[in-house]
């Protein structure tokens, strides 16, 4: 699932480290990055930095979409043991804590090493009071200001562009469309599988032509819809799509349509 959610991200991904390695899952766990495809070394990583290596360090075309946050060391020496071993590793006691901060120490290394220009310190100060980390508002705008840069220099180029035509526009509209919807769906296989079956049978004067969805806002009809209009890409089948208000124009069709509807009707 945490690989998943690198994918999804991409192509800008944000890391805050601090000062804790964080967990170490049981090698049995592991075969998961593997079948999602990582092909480095999984071996006594920790998920933050299997996440890091997947994301950015073993994926080249990263390199200049990724931002990393490393915070500068909180007050510990004012902190009650127990509360410092929380947020240290440093101040952790045992053989495995002080493997832990050697290999944080690495990853951080790593990331100045192979990285210099994407990663930037932030600083975070302590309530003693309250027992928690505070101030977190000026990397709060930093890193809104980083990211805009980002984005601003990534979409410079369409700037320049030209309007696409009417109906490039409208494609690309009902694709990304599609591809927000359709992510992450599952289940409905039932009722995928009597619409496509439906709409491969041969037409007749005594067979059914016409099949309505109906459901609550947010029962999964946009994602329904989504999935079917992936798995008719390939299918022997004259396929015509529109998704009513996902743009001014959409709108405008859909409009056009209920009119036609009417009269037709009528």
């Amino acid at each position: 699932m945490c690989l998943d959610e690198i994918e999804r991200s991409r192509p800008f991904l944000t890391g805050l480290i601090d000062d804790r390695y964080r967990w170490l899952p049981p090698a049995g766990r592991m075969a998961a990055a593997e079948e999602a495809g990582f092909d480095g070394s999984v071996a006594g990583k920790s998920v933050s930095e299997l996440e890091i290596d997947y994301g950015v360090l073993s994926a080249a075309s990263q390199d200049q979409h990724c931002l990393f946050y490393l915070r500068d060391l909180l007050p510990y020496d004012d902190m009650p043991p127990e509360v410092a071993a929380q947020y240290s590793d440093v101040h952790v006691a045992g053989p495995e804590a002080a493997d832990a901060e050697r290999k944080l120490s690495a990853l951080k290394s790593r990331l100045k090493c192979d990285l210099p220009d994407r990663v930037r310190p932030y600083r975070a100060t302590w309530d003693h009071t309250s027992n928690r980390v505070t101030g977190l508002e000026a990397w709060g705008e930093q890193d809104l200001e980083d990211l805009w840069r980002e984005l601003d220099a990534e979409t410079a180029s369409f700037a320049c562009d030209a309007p696409p035509p009417l109906f490039e526009a409208d494609r690309r509209d009902l694709t990304a469309f599609i591809e927000d919807r359709g992510r992450d769906f599952r289940g409905r296989t039932t009722l995928l599988e009597r619409l496509h079956g439906f709409t491969a049978s041969p037409a007749g004067e005594d067979t059914q032509n016409l099949i309505c969805i109906t459901g609550a806002s947010g029962a999964g009809k946009s994602a329904l819809f989504a999935t079917m209009h992936v798995g008719f890409r390939d299918a022997p089948v004259f396929f015509l799509a529109h998704a009513a208000g996902i743009s001014p124009r959409a709108t405008q069709i859909d409009t056009m349509l209920r009119r036609w509807i009417a009269e037709m009707a009528a």
